[in-house]
């Protein structure tokens, strides 16, 4: 349990650090930055590496614990950076509401014995609850290549779009 509010913690740090991004081109900040000799992937790298960054530094005692949540990590870091790319009023708006809908679903839904389909909508089900249990690789690949596919798609996007000023 403990894994997983870290996880959660780690999770909104990252989305709200992608979502500086989007405070930096809303600012008109952008604009001297890509005036220069400074691709639009580049710049976007620079912020994700942040966040992939900021998403390391909480690796503590409970390292196999905290490795199981960088998945999750990485599938809403993906959507934000997608979201960024492709509709950046979002960027983190709806991955904040997708957190904490799947964290209330994850915590509440087996009480209230919900169907396994619901609880399933819920990124934080498919975390094992390491070391207890063994680490579900299956599950933490999906989560991984969709958060990959996710920031691709927005990387992509905010190459072709416009700067959005604030």
């Amino acid at each position: 349990m403990l894994s997983l509010v870290l996880c959660l913690a780690i999770v909104v740090q990252v989305v709200y650090r992608i979502g500086t991004a989007h405070a930096e081109e809303e600012s008109s900040r952008l604009d001297a930055v890509l005036a220069r000799p400074v691709g639009r992937l580049r710049w976007l790298s620079g912020h994700v590496l942040l966040a992939a960054g900021a998403a390391g530094l909480s690796l503590s005692d409970t390292v196999s614990a905290s490795l199981n949540t960088l998945p999750v990590v990485a599938l809403l870091a993906g959507l934000s950076i997608g979201l960024f790319g492709m509709a950046p009023r979002f960027t983190v708006s709806v991955p904040t509401a997708v957190i904490l809908a799947g964290f209330v679903l994850y915590l509440l839904g087996p009480a209230l014995d919900w169907p396994t389909w619901a609880l399933n909508l819920s990124p934080f089900t498919h975390l094992a609850m390491v070391p207890a249990e063994p680490w579900r690789g299956s599950a933490a690949l999906a989560m991984t290549g969709i958060g990959a596919v996710l920031g691709g798609v927005g990387a992509l996007g905010f190459r072709r779009r416009d700067i959005t000023p604030g």
